[in-house]
């Protein structure tokens, strides 16, 4: 009887183990799933240059003082699309956004990837500066240009046509996102800059 009864409870904690084991791996997709669909946060501030409008050139120091003076905006003398992310060295999403852009920049072949910050502590942005996935690229440090192009929450994206117009501009809490902006950037019908993802910049 005790035989029996010790193996019961013996197959009782097991079941126990196994449940538990099923719900850290349900919390852990439910996790996952959340960061893929949450909008973390409708734009609060529509400010800045309007999808559509035309922008003034920009001539700014890379943060890398060995490197051209990065020109945004304008027309670009290359007939090059522009992508301008902006992002912060103390912005979690921003860190979690930047290993996709490594695979992301492999197709971007025919768009200048630039990356866009504001603060004054060199430091902090030598450091995401020296990143693997951020290196390769220019890396301009601006308040002006943050407030030009109205930006409120980060990371934050625009895309710009070769002849400096703004195409898309907003809000990007993932890489799908992002892809999603580009792909907004680059449709020709787009050119009232619409745009369904509620996280990302309307033309009024």
């Amino acid at each position: 009887m005790n035989e029996l009864l010790v193996l019961l409870l013996a197959l009782a904690w097991i079941m126990i183990g196994f449940l538990a084991l099923g719900l850290f791996a349900l919390a852990r997709q439910i996790g996952i799933l959340h960061e893929r669909i949450s909008p973390l946060g409708v734009l609060p501030f529509q400010g800045g240059i309007k999808v559509g409008e035309k922008t003034k050139p920009f001539e700014l120091k890379d943060i890398d003082e060995g490197r051209s003076p990065v020109r945004i905006g304008g027309e670009h003398p290359l007939k090059k699309d522009s992508l301008v992310l902006f992002i912060s060295p103390r912005c979690p999403l921003c860190k979690k956004l930047l290993p996709g852009i490594s695979t992301l920049s492999r197709s971007l072949n025919d768009i200048e990837l630039i990356f866009a910050s504001d603060g004054e502590d060199r430091s902090e942005h030598e450091k995401i500066r020296n990143l693997k996935y951020v290196s390769p690229f220019p890396y301009v440090v601006s308040r002006e240009l943050g407030v030009f192009f109205g930006v409120a929450s980060l990371p934050y994206a625009v895309y710009i046509n070769a002849e400096g117009k703004v195409m898309a501009k907003g809000l990007v809490n993932s890489i799908e996102q992002l892809e999603g902006l580009i792909e907004h950037g680059r449709s020709p019908k787009n050119e009232r800059g619409r745009w369904p993802d509620s996280t990302l910049s309307r033309e009024g």
